[in-house]
């Protein structure tokens, strides 16, 4: 069914086109063998086919070029984007730390329950702190402090007030 043919100037088994296609499904190692041959000879004594077969290689090979260039632009993108605030916030670090104040303790004539709504508020309620208590914008609240307070002022608040707090600590939570 295939027939070799001798190449006249290097006496060595040439297939056509058609004979490689049909080989190609056939026999891969044959396939093979033949390309290899194909690569060691001249290219104008390459078989036709061969030459499409690296052509249609060659275009996969560049084809990925134009695809991975926006790809790693935008990465690069977005991690730049990702990685600028970190390198801006730590610049303006010193600068707002002046303007931080601590969180001070409240009025001592302040009722037990409001002292405690004051600490629950530090804790769960930030804006409503700064609405009823009138605390500066930019205030750092230490927790551990807060929820230590707030611990002491549970068993002398009232129903009310307990009820009010009971809304704002996560479920499963104990004070």
């Amino acid at each position: 069914m295939l027939t070799n043919k001798p190449n006249k100037l290097t006496h060595r088994k040439v297939w056509s086109p058609a004979e490689l296609a049909l080989l190609q499904r056939q026999d891969p190692k044959a396939f093979l063998l033949a390309k290899s041959h194909a690569k060691l000879t001249r290219p104008s004594q390459a078989p036709s086919l061969l030459l499409a077969h690296e052509k249609k290689l060659k275009v996969k090979r560049t084809s990925l070029k134009p695809f991975l260039m926006p790809v790693l632009g935008t990465v690069a993108l977005a991690l730049g984007v990702w990685l600028w605030p970190t390198n801006e916030n730590a610049a303006l670090a010193p600068a707002a730390a002046s303007k931080v104040t601590p969180l001070s303790e409240p009025a001592v004539e302040l009722s037990p329950n409001q002292q405690a709504l004051y600490w629950t508020y530090a804790l769960y309620d930030f804006d409503r702190l700064k609405e009823d208590f009138r605390v500066p914008a930019h205030t750092i609240v230490d927790h551990t402090h807060a929820s230590a307070a707030l611990q002491a002022l549970m068993p002398s608040i009232d129903r009310p007030t307990r009820y009010i707090i009971d809304r704002y600590i996560p479920q499963g939570r104990k004070i």
